[in-house]
């Protein structure tokens, strides 16, 4: 996806959430004229040609419609995961296991090994034994492309039996240092979100939503979005992201209003 487009998704999202505020309707003029003048509408159609966003008629308005973020495109504006979702996962109280030991010759596969657990938010005890609290269908399927020796890795599931609390393990497998200060640079910026009246530009708009972007995927990108009950007591992501979904929500609705959503790039 364009980033120009991606970042129309994006945005698009603070005034479409599926559960709040579901459909955009500009005060003054239909969506669609608004979409041609800023030219997005070309944008617009590529997004609901996939199934990102849809749109129907507005009963209330003859010759208007109103569109709305699909599901997948709800998820794809977040960068494809949901902290929500995933907080809100049940565990069983099992942890999985990947051990592995493999040759120092194969150090290639070894290194993309570490990168696929990473990228799969998997938690680090040691550089050769990590964890999740999730089922390893994923991790299986991305081992047959690594074509690992199966004497080099084993998988396992278990629980603790010295009676080591859960959080506690969570702490030493993933490091919330970490994730707590990605989750603090995001909270600061959005303390500096514009305020919408005649001074904002589009490119201060526009900048500040790149901003935010970026300081959310990293937010994504280090965060396993672990289970509640697995989450420290000092964890701050979601209180953050509570925040986030406030200021978010209030500023997209103003935009909205002020018929000044994604700036007037034509103009």
């Amino acid at each position: 996806m364009k980033a120009k487009t991606e970042l129309l998704l994006y945005r698009m999202s603070w005034v479409m959430d599926h559960m709040m505020r579901p459909s955009l309707r500009n005060m003054d003029e239909s969506f669609e004229s608004w979409a041609y003048r800023s030219g997005c509408l070309r944008q617009i159609q590529s997004l609901e040609s996939k199934s990102l966003v849809e749109s129907r008629p507005d009963d209330s308005r003859v010759g208007k419609r109103l569109y709305r973020l699909t599901e997948p495109g709800r998820l794809a504006a977040l960068g494809g995961r949901d902290p929500e979702l995933e907080w809100a996962r049940s565990w069983d109280g099992n942890w999985r296991m990947v051990l592995f030991d493999v040759p120092e010759a194969e150090r290639r596969v070894r290194s993309r090994l570490r990168q696929v657990l990473n990228d799969l938010h998997f938690g680090c005890l040691q550089r050769s034994a990590w964890i999740s609290p999730h089922p390893l269908t994923e991790i299986t399927n991305a081992l047959r492309d690594l074509e690992v020796d199966s004497s080099s890795l084993i998988t396992m599931e278990g629980h603790c039996c010295a009676g080591e609390p859960p959080q506690e393990v969570a702490k030493t497998a993933w490091n919330f240092a970490a994730i707590n200060r990605v989750w603090q640079q995001l909270a600061v910026h959005l303390d500096s979100a514009p305020k919408v009246d005649d001074s904002l530009s589009p490119s201060k708009l526009e900048n500040w939503s790149k901003k935010e972007m970026t300081f959310w995927k990293n937010c994504a990108s280090i965060d396993p979005f672990l289970p509640e009950s697995l989450l420290p007591d000092d964890y701050i992501g979601r209180a953050v992201w509570a925040k986030r979904r406030e200021i978010l929500s209030t500023l997209g609705t103003e935009l909205a209003l002020s018929s000044r959503l994604f700036g007037r790039s034509s103009e």
